[in-house]
């Protein structure tokens, strides 16, 4: 009787551990649901309006100033999302060469699986492109391997791998300086 009572909360033990214990696997059920339902609804709101204007209040007047559209600049940047001890890439020339030979790139990456001259980007009417230079490990945007030596657009929000480093695309339009 004794055993059959100390197997049953064995099993109950286990099972505990199984559903409960931090961070269990219903806790990672839940906060991977949570994950899914957040919604950006600035970044709907930014793709559904176009803004025409931008405003700034120019202080001691008391105005207000707009800038119209043609006033800003499109700005990119590599916000990186890996887990070692590369930086963010933010290229203010283009072509922005990446690899990991600092006497010729422009972002330097650590890593060792990158190549010395890894890839590039490329700027054309605001639009980025990259480029693999046949890399020895490769270059992935949005999971897919990209063909080597051929420009690829990147889009706000995609995500390109050099080598095993992972990086996010991102962009903002900035006031041109005058």
């Amino acid at each position: 009787m004794e055993e059959k009572r100390e197997t049953e909360d064995q099993a109950e033990h286990s099972k505990f551990l199984r559903e409960e214990s931090f961070p269990g696997k219903r806790y990672r059920k839940k906060r991977k649901r949570e994950k899914q339902k957040k919604i950006d609804y600035g970044k709907i709101l930014e793709e559904k309006h176009e803004i025409l204007y931008a405003a700034e209040d120019i202080g001691e007047t008391g105005h207000t100033e707009f800038f119209a559209e043609e006033d800003r600049i499109k700005t990119w940047e590599l916000v990186y999302k890996g887990d070692g001890m590369e930086s963010d890439l933010r290229p203010v020339s283009y072509p922005f060469l990446i690899g990991t030979d600092a006497r010729r790139v422009d972002g330097v990456l650590q890593s060792r699986t990158v190549s010395r001259m890894h890839a590039r980007l490329l700027l054309e009417d605001e639009k980025l492109y990259a480029e693999d230079f046949n890399s020895t490990n490769g270059t992935y945007l949005n999971q897919r391997l990209m063909p080597m030596n051929t420009p690829v657009e990147l889009h706000d929000g995609d995500r390109i791998v050099f080598a095993t480093e992972e990086y996010m695309v991102t962009s903002q339009k900035l006031l041109k300086k005058t």
